[in-house]
């Protein structure tokens, strides 16, 4: 899930970033994805953790349609910011 956030992060931003770093971009672009701070917690020292494989499907869906948009974005000239390529 961390390295999911790692790359949504990298492919709307560009540039690289820490699991940690990319986990708290994605939660502030959408506060919904709370498997992602379970996974922190997981990360962190919490195996009680519970990880819903639901909240995971969703996750991935969000990050695989970010990385559509992104390389749309990317075929019709634009940079990942949304500027004229």
């Amino acid at each position: 899930m961390l390295t999911a956030c790692r790359v949504w992060h990298f492919a709307e931003e560009s540039r690289h970033a820490s699991k940690a770093t990319a986990a708290q971009w994605a939660l502030e672009r959408d506060r919904t994805l709370g498997v992602v701070g379970d996974a922190l917690r997981r990360r962190h020292g919490d195996p009680a953790t519970r990880i819903d494989p639901a909240q995971v499907a969703r996750l991935l869906a969000v990050v695989r349609a970010r990385l559509t948009d992104a390389g749309d974005r990317a075929a019709g000239g634009e940079d990942p910011k949304g500027a004229p390529g």
